[in-house]
């Protein structure tokens, strides 16, 4: 037999409450006419038992923590996404505007950093997602030649600034 209870200890100073295991087995009457005794031994299992309390507390709280972060990047992704939005379309609409051949490329390089800086945003989302377990893939078609420009206009500004020059190939 096999139980788990609680007691109090009671030796020298210790009157905390303790945690213990019994094994026990029972003794056949050497007749064969049923039992004579009981045999067993007590082991303190209070250490295991805090332990294993704390492991599950900390399974808890660190589910709660994975929540709180997945809800915090979804309203954080919605929250940015919509001022990111609003640049995405005025910087579409001004390209439909008079302005000149250097605005235009100004222009067009905001447009696709925002777009990037969105696609990240989405990206964020759909981490989320996967970790919810709720991810679902789409097949969409695209041009090699527009992602290499978009590409482009992301990170000419930089390598300008260092010097370097970018060649696709």
């Amino acid at each position: 037999n096999h139980m788990e209870f609680r007691c109090r200890a009671t030796a020298g100073d210790d009157r905390n409450w303790r945690w213990k295991r019994s094994l026990s087995k029972l003794l056949p009457d050497p007749s064969g006419l049923g039992y004579s005794g009981e045999s067993g031994i007590v082991f303190d299992i209070t250490e295991e038992y805090e332990t294993r309390n704390a492991l599950i507390r900390a399974k808890y709280d660190a589910e709660a923590a994975n929540r709180a972060k997945s809800d915090f990047l979804a309203r954080m992704s919605h929250e940015i996404r919509t001022p990111m939005n609003a640049i995405i379309g005025m910087s579409h609409l001004v390209l439909r505007t008079e302005v000149t051949e250097a605005q235009k490329d100004y222009l067009a390089k905001i447009l696709t950093s925002s777009q990037a800086l969105m696609g990240i945003i989405n990206d964020i989302l759909d981490f989320s997602k996967i970790e919810a377990h709720r991810m679902q893939l789409e097949e969409l078609p695209f041009r090699l030649d527009d992602v290499f420009k978009s590409l482009a206009d992301v990170i000419l500004v930089k390598a300008q600034e260092k010097r370097l020059e970018v060649v696709f190939s």
